[in-house]
């Protein structure tokens, strides 16, 4: 899984956080298609009132995904971890197999 922020213009200004996912991450063409998971007003949103540096907070920079369970990481996430925005996390988010609800 990667979650990134899509720039909309040269200055940077971002327009959302997306997700992205590839079954075998040694297929550099595996990874599917980005797909929003947050718009540019909720990003703005969930990152009110953070001690980040300006421009990181009003266009969510650095979206990570932070495993919570014993020996998680930023690099290994079980089903639920906590979803960072400009570092800040108000948001888990929770990963299901295609098909499962």
């Amino acid at each position: 899984v990667m979650v990134l922020n899509h720039a909309i213009d040269t200055r940077l200004k971002g327009g959302g956080v997306y997700i992205s996912f590839n079954r075998h991450i040694g297929d550099p063409n595996g990874w599917s298609e980005p797909r929003m998971i947050l718009d540019r007003a909720q990003v703005q949103n969930l990152t009110r009132g953070g001690s980040a540096q300006p421009n990181s907070l009003e266009n969510g920079w650095y979206p990570e995904i932070i495993g919570t369970g014993k020996g998680e990481s930023d690099k290994l996430c079980g089903q639920t971890g906590r979803l960072f925005v400009a570092g800040m996390s108000r948001m888990e988010i929770t990963f299901v197999k295609p098909g499962q609800k």
